[in-house]
């Protein structure tokens, strides 16, 4: 009768034990998941719209098609074909036409594919990229570094010709030479 009664004993013990480590995982589980959600509302809270800012959008815009004379050391005729698009801040005006165009499913993906600056911010922008990539050489572009550098170059000179614009990025979409 006492090997029955230690089983017991000993079933006890482990069962209590069990309940415990369940319980002690269960806390834990509780305590990470009350932490996990707190970081999710902080960063929620700082995400920009939240607590009275405004939220900043993006619009990709296409400058259009560019075919400029290189210079090249060779004397050889030498052309650079591209079309380049720019990411810019956008106004807010353009933002609130970009949220209610996103509003009717259709015309959200319609508007961003044919997405361009006003027709006189237009005319600035082609002239600024045509001058810059036309004052470009055939051999310094074709080095990576060397376009990457005229990227920036671009994004500084039509983010100091394009008002209300603050340009982010250029974008080549084609880029070919001869």
């Amino acid at each position: 009768m006492r090997s029955s009664g230690a089983r017991r004993g000993t079933s006890t013990v482990i069962l209590i034990l069990l309940i415990v480590v369940v319980l002690l995982l269960s806390g834990g589980g509780l305590l990470v998941w009350k932490k996990l959600g707190g970081v999710e509302e902080r960063a929620l809270a700082a995400l920009p719209g939240a607590a009275g800012e405004r939220a900043v959008t993006t619009q990709t815009l296409s400058l259009g098609e560019f075919l400029v004379n290189l210079r090249s050391s060779d004397s050889a005729l030498r052309y650079l074909q591209t079309e380049v698009s720019i990411v810019v801040l956008a106004p807010e005006s353009a933002g609130e036409e970009e949220r209610e165009a996103g509003e009717d499913g259709a015309a959200s993906g319609a508007a961003e594919e044919a997405a361009e600056l006003p027709p006189s911010s237009q005319r600035y922008a082609r002239d600024v990229t045509i001058e810059v990539l036309s004052s470009q050489s055939f051999e310094h572009l074709r080095e990576q570094a060397d376009r990457a550098k005229l990227k920036a170059t671009l994004r500084e000179k039509l983010d100091a010709a394009l008002e209300g614009y603050e340009v982010q990025e250029v974008l080549f979409t084609a880029f070919v030479m001869q």
